[in-house]
């Protein structure tokens, strides 16, 4: 029996025709349940700047965005408290005279 082998990728970016709109989209779903955010929020926004009523994409890209803000938040927080505040600075500061 012949085996079939795929060829080595030559580009860790995967290729999407530019008509597609819905490879987008699922190339953002698929990247968020990896774990990927940044390229999820990307290719999500690519497809919806495409085409605005993809319903499952909406949901995947507003669960980034969801995400973006609660990091957000914690970092205010962190910079409200005081003591917090002083050693983040200590700990820029340590981290940029190396």
């Amino acid at each position: 029996m012949e085996t079939f082998t795929l060829p080595p990728r030559l580009s860790a970016k995967p290729f999407v025709n530019p008509e597609y709109v819905y490879a987008y989209g699922n190339l953002g779903i698929v990247f968020y349940k990896q774990g990927k955010k940044a390229e999820a929020e990307d290719y999500c926004s690519r497809a919806l700047a495409m085409d605005e009523n993809q319903m499952d994409v909406l949901y995947y890209y507003g669960a980034v965005i969801a995400g973006k803000r609660e990091r957000l938040k914690r970092g205010e927080a962190i910079c409200k408290n005081p003591l917090k505040k002083a050693i983040k600075e200590a700990i820029d500061w340590l981290k940029s005279n190396k």
